[in-house]
Parts: structure tokens; C-alpha cells; sequence
């Protein structure tokens, strides 16, 4: 894996983390604490910039890029604002630094975010992180609060009761007053405290209903209680209705519509899927509603990994994970109690649900942004294409590759595509605004390459004069480098032509991304500006390529 040779500044190494959780130019897709991410030593502009004459400037790129909303991952925003609190000394600074996590925390998950980052670096709970605790409950919307303590108990290892003992929150209405009887001392402390106040008798009809709804039997009442509560979320409902299909059927109206689809294997197992059943049609007419589809912004990227997760039986499993499965399964063969464990997945039979997916994923189309850049995009077709990307592996990297193309070319005005060919060159192929992704993979799969040189996209373009904002390029692995010639690797060194074509253009900011989409490693960025490295594929990378392309970082 190649390292940085330009050190940018603090505060472009502060954005670059932020949007894609690495000073580094490179996105790597999957969980990010699997790659040691979140370690302070990984954060070095944090403590450069804290130490500059204007540290709030920290403060204000982290109020900025929570206010442009494409981050990919927002846990980077409070895992930074945890660091500097731990690091500084300047307390009037660290003030600020609170001030501005009270301002961007929306949810309990984000409170806990912090603290779950906070307290990782054997911080204890000060008078500061109390007052933050006590203004999210004191401050929140009342029906919000009401809300969020009914759907879960907390998160990251935190409860609200844990919250609320430890601040010693104080509340200023009766309201207020009533939900944390609620928390800390259950609902008969509550009631009396509601008794004397019919103002109060909503709060406690609603928690009544809940804590009903959590000790319930009776599915036929949970329905009831589920549309009463509108409840939208299945983790609202007790664990042993959770393969229950009348549960199911009653949640699906509100339940959004990445949910739904992200089920839909598990549905499909439980046999709520069959053909021609009320179920089946209440759930093709969600996944085809274009109003839910264009209300959760659904991208068609995430939308086609969800489509290929079902066709595929679930996401796969991890290999080593199922060799082991079958070795037990083997071992406990002659055990009466040994519950077998499936470590293969079969696909469905559905198509009426493979169609609806289908049409999910058209309409899809219509919610990506356009940025108004110039975009070019050169394609590997080399066979190793077909094989699963890193982190999403029910998708091959052509198939990441056409989506990827199909969602900018169907929102852009100018996109170019090409291929790469033996020639050391590039192919130019047209591609229609509104063909199908199948029709484009065949497509694609009419060209062949054993060879690529990422670099050849720009000499195209510095040839034909062609202005562009950004250069895209789509390759299955770093392994590349192995299979040009010596020489061929020393000219076309893809930075270098990179600058030619800037300087040419008098294009100064033209952007570079490269993907290597089947592994995490690899070799072009050197930490110059508008140079990314993205490795693998996941719905987080239209995201990342939208706000590097917008020049929300470098």
C-alpha cells in the first residue's frame, strides 16, 4: 500500500477525515474500526490545529461539513469532537467545543456516539459532558423525547437511564418531570406523579401502551398497539414476534423503505413472500411507491446492492465462518439438540419481488444531485471484473462499475465513457441516458482488456482537448502496476499526466478518483490535492464521490 508524499495542511487532513474517515486520500469501504479508524493517533490535525493561533477554526470545519450533509459516516464528526475535548487545556476553548456538539446532535444515538468515543479514551464524565447530557433531555421536543425513549433503551452500551442518573438532569417542566420518573423508576412512579395533572394523562396513556405493547401475547392486541403507537420500527415489537407475518403486514406501511428491503430475505425464509397473497402485494406496492422511494432518497447504488443481496439469498457469508459452520454441522450430526445452522444461502424463487426491485431501482434514478461537473469515466473491462468487490461481495465490480455510471450519467449533462484497451489506451463507447443495467453490462462485455493504464483516460482527453472536471477511473484491482511494462509504468504515471492536463487546460482543480473495487489496497493518490483513492464499493461511496467532486474536501 502506498503512503502519502505530500503532507497537506491541517485542515485539509481534518476534512478528508471527516468525509472518509482517513487523513489520507482513500476511502476504504466496510467498517472503518476494522481498519483501526477511530484511534486518536489517527487524528493528528486535530492537536495541530488546536495549537495554531485559531484553534476554533476546528470547530468551524466541523459545523461546516455537518451542515453540508454528505458525510458518509457521521460518527467521524463526533469521534473529533471527543478528541479535542480529551486533548485540549484551554477550557474557555473546551466550552466552545461542547457548545458545538450540543448544536449538531439530533438523536440519543449521537449523544452516545460521543460518549462511547469520549469515555474510549478513559475521559470520565465532567461538569461539561453532564450540562451536554442535561440540554439534549431538557431541550427536546417533548412528543420527540416521548418518542426515542420508547423505541430504544439506548445505544452503544448507554442507556437513557444511565444518561439521566449520571448528569443528575433536572427538569424544568412537569412534562419533562414525568418522562424521567419514566426512565429512572418505571411507570407506576410516573402515574403518580401524572395523577393531579389531566395534562399529563396523554404521556401516560402513551407509556401505558407501551410497556403494554413490550409484555403483549396477543398478536391480534399488537397490531392494535403497533397502529395505535405508530410504531416504525420492529425493534418497538417483543423479540418473539419478530418472525410473526400479522407484525409484519402491520409495520410495512410505515416502515422505511430501505428497512423493507434490507428484509426482504429474511421474509422470504419465513414464507411470507409466496405468490399471489395480500403480504406479497402490500410489499410490491411499497417497494414501487414513488413517493417513499423519492422521500428516503434512496440511491440506485444502495438500491442494487439490496436487489442483488435478495436474488442471492442474504448477504454472504464470511468463508471462513462457513467452513467452520460445516465442520461443526458435521461434529454434532448425532446430537439430538443440535440446531443446524445454515451456512449456504439459497436463492429465492420471487420474481414478482425481483421485478418490483427492478422498478424500485428505475425509479431511484430521479434522486441523485446533480453537481454540474464535467465527468469522465474510464472502465476496466479486463474478465477479473466479474469477481465480488471488497465489502460487497453479491455484487461483482462491473456491475459496480455500470451503476456507478448509470447514476451520473442519468443526472449529469456532460459525461464521457470510455474503456480501457490493450493499446495502453482508451475506447470512447456511447452509453444512452436510458438504457437498463443489464443491457449496459452486455454492453460493456462486447470489449475486452488484459491491461490497464490509468493514466490513459487523461491523455485522451489532453489529445482531444476535452475539458474536464473529473476523471473516473474503475478498476478491478491495484495489480495493474504488475502487468505494464517498466516503461510504460515510468511514463505514464497517472499524477504526473494529471498535472500535464491541468496545466494544458488551465484547469488547475481537475479531479482524480480512482477505484480499485476488489481490494482495500491501493497506489495512486500521494496526498495532493483533488486526488482520491476509493477501495471496494458500499452505498457510502455516492456520498463520498458527490462531496469530492462538490470540493467539500481535497
Amino acid at each position: 500500500m502506498a503512503t502519502s508524499k505530500v503532507v497537506a495542511c491541517p485542515e485539509e487532513r481534518l476534512k478528508r477525515f471527516l468525509y472518509i474517515s482517513n487523513e489520507d486520500p482513500k476511502f476504504i469501504t466496510g467498517n472503518p474500526e476494522y481498519y483501526k479508524a477511530y484511534i486518536p493517533e489517527r487524528l493528528t490535525s486535530v492537536q495541530k490545529l488546536l495549537d495554531t493561533t485559531n484553534p476554533e477554526c476546528l470547530l468551524n470545519i466541523i459545523e461546516k461539513v455537518n451542515s453540508e450533509n454528505l458525510v458518509a459516516r457521521s460518527e467521524t464528526l463526533f469521534f473529533a469532537l471527543a478528541v479535542a475535548a480529551s486533548i485540549t487545556t484551554n477550557e474557555a476553548l473546551r466550552h466552545k467545543i461542547f457548545a458545538t456538539l450540543t448544536n449538531i446532535i439530533k438523536t440519543s444515538e449521537d449523544l452516545c456516539l460521543f460518549l462511547k468515543f469520549y469515555t474510549k479514551q478513559k475521559k470520565k464524565f465532567g461538569t461539561a459532558v453532564n450540562k451536554v447530557i442535561s440540554s439534549y433531555y431538557t431541550k427536546k421536543d417533548i412528543d420527540a423525547l416521548l418518542d426515542e425513549i420508547t423505541k430504544s433503551r439506548g445505544f452503544h452500551s448507554w442507556t437513557h437511564k444511565d444518561l439521566i442518573k449520571l448528569s443528575h438532569c433536572r427538569s424544568a417542566t412537569v412534562e419533562l418531570t414525568v418522562i424521567i420518573r419514566y426512565i429512572l423508576f418505571g411507570l407506576d412512579s410516573a402515574t403518580k406523579v401524572a395523577e393531579e395533572n389531566d395534562s399529563l394523562m396523554p404521556i401516560i396513556e402513551k407509556l401505558k401502551k407501551v410497556q403494554e405493547l413490550k409484555r403483549c401475547e396477543s398478536e391480534t392486541r399488537i397490531v392494535e398497539l403497533i397502529k395505535e403507537l405508530q410504531c416504525s420500527q420492529m425493534t418497538q415489537v417483543p423479540s418473539f414476534y419478530h418472525n410473526n407475518q400479522m407484525v409484519w403486514e402491520a409495520l410495512l406501511p410505515v416502515l422505511p423503505i430501505r428497512d423493507i428491503i434490507s428484509n426482504l430475505p429474511k421474509l422470504y425464509k419465513l414464507g411470507f413472500l409466496k405468490a399471489n397473497t395480500p403480504f406479497q402485494s402490500k410489499v410490491v406496492d411499497c417497494l414501487t411507491s414513488i413517493e417513499k422511494i423519492q422521500a428516503s432518497q434512496l440511491h440506485p447504488v444502495e438500491v442494487l446492492i439490496g436487489l442483488r443481496n435478495f436474488e442471492k439469498g442474504g448477504k454472504p457469508l464470511d468463508p471462513k465462518f462457513a467452513t467452520y459452520l460445516k465442520h461443526l454441522e458435521e461434529e454434532k450430526k448425532d446430537d439430538p439438540n443440535f440446531k443446524k445452522i445454515e451456512y449456504t444461502r439459497e436463492p429465492p424463487k420471487c420474481p414478482i419481488i425481483i421485478n418490483a426491485l427492478h422498478r424500485t431501482l428505475q425509479f431511484s434514478f430521479q434522486n441523485p444531485q446533480s453537481t454540474g461537473r464535467r465527468i469522465m469515466i474510464a472502465i476496466d473491462v479486463n474478465e477479473k471484473m466479474e469477481k465480488p468487490c471488497l465489502t460487497t461481495k453479491n455484487l461483482s465490480a462491473m456491475e459496480a462499475a455500470v451503476i456507478l455510471t448509470l447514476s451520473l450519467l442519468k443526472v449529469e449533462k456532460d459525461v464521457t465513457v470510455v474503456v480501457f484497451n490493450n493499446n495502453n489506451k482508451v475506447t470512447p463507447i456511447t452509453i444512452e441516458k436510458n438504457i437498463s443495467l443489464n443491457a449496459a453490462l452486455l454492453k460493456l462485455k462486447q470489449h475486452k482488456c488484459d491491461r490497464v493504464v490509468p493514466s490513459a483516460a487523461i491523455e485522451w482527453a489532453i489529445n482531444k482537448k476535452k475539458q474536464i472536471d473529473v476523471f473516473i477511473n474503475l478498476i478491478h484491482h491495484h495489480h495493474w502496476l504488475q502487468v505494464l511494462p517498466k516503461e510504460v509504468r515510468e511514463k505514464e504515471k497517472p499524477i504526473e499526466v494529471l498535472n500535464k492536463y491541468r496545466k494544458k487546460m488551465a484547469l488547475p482543480n481537475t479531479k482524480l478518483i480512482t477505484f480499485s473495487l476488489c481490494t482495500p489496497h491501493q497506489s495512486i493518490a500521494d496526498g495532493s490535492p483533488n486526488i482520491l483513492d476509493i477501495s471496494g464499493f458500499s452505498k457510502e461511496v455516492p456520498k463520498v464521490m458527490e462531496a469530492f467532486n462538490r470540493g467539500l474536501f481535497y
